[in-house]
């Protein structure tokens, strides 16, 4: 899995299904133990709906199972997960690297 141009190690993706007018793509995202992305912004909503593991957030917010976490268009943030996991992530564009 990439932001921008840069891969991200212990981070999987598989598309699901994509928009026909680019409104929206969506994939399953799944990030090995202790994995962590770097600081990102996101161009536009994100959606992720965690189904296995605990995501959490650079603020160190954790997410299990069947909870969603929306990043709003403009916003910026890292995330790890230190057992892993797995979600669903809806979003129209991907992010950029913050500088």
């Amino acid at each position: 899995m990439k932001i921008g141009d840069s891969l991200l190690p212990c981070f999987w993706w598989i598309p699901v299904a994509n928009d026909e007018s680019g409104a929206w793509q969506s994939y399953w995202m799944r990030m090995d133990p202790g994995a962590r992305s770097p600081q990102h912004i996101h161009e536009s909503t994100e959606l992720l709906l965690v189904t296995q593991g605990v995501f959490t957030d650079g603020d160190n917010e954790s997410y299990g199972p069947g909870e969603i976490v929306v990043y709003a268009a403009g916003s910026d943030h890292s995330s790890y997960s230190t057992e892993g996991c797995i979600a669903l992530v809806v979003t129209r564009t991907s992010s950029r690297l913050l500088k």
